[in-house]
């Protein structure tokens, strides 16, 4: 699939990163949509979105939170969590997520995971 056809949600509480990851994956041709939190991600999610990129510590839903609720709608899609608490990753993938990465990101190794497991999940349907 190519990039300019795959739109992500982006998910972050803080607006730098939101910024940071919307340039990230606009630069590479991927549409994004941003949420500052895991409700706001619930509402915005639809069959439009090829993969999720998610915080994983934000207040009221977090990232963990968030991954169990869109599997419980039904939510096929990859969910990648970031962190910088490394710790989390075991939960996050108890959670539902298919893959995690550590804060500060390493961009090129983002994309080509969002690009996997966008592919994977495309090849399952």
């Amino acid at each position: 699939m190519a990039t300019e056809r795959i739109k992500i949600l982006v998910v972050d509480d803080c607006p730098t990163n939101r910024i940071l990851f919307e340039h990230i994956f606009s630069k590479e041709g991927f549409e994004v949509d941003l949420a500052d939190g895991g409700q706001a991600a619930l509402d915005l999610w639809g069959p439009a979105h090829h993969a999720v990129v998610t915080d994983l510590q934000m207040p009221e839903m977090d990232g963990r939170e968030m991954a169990r609720a869109l599997r419980g709608r039904g939510c096929g899609i990859p969910i990648i969590a970031c962190s910088a608490a490394g710790e989390l990753k075991g939960s996050a993938l108890d959670a539902g997520c298919n893959d995690f990465f550590g804060k500060p990101i390493d961009r090129r190794a983002l994309i080509d995971a969002v690009l996997h497991w966008v592919g994977v999940m495309a090849e399952a349907a």
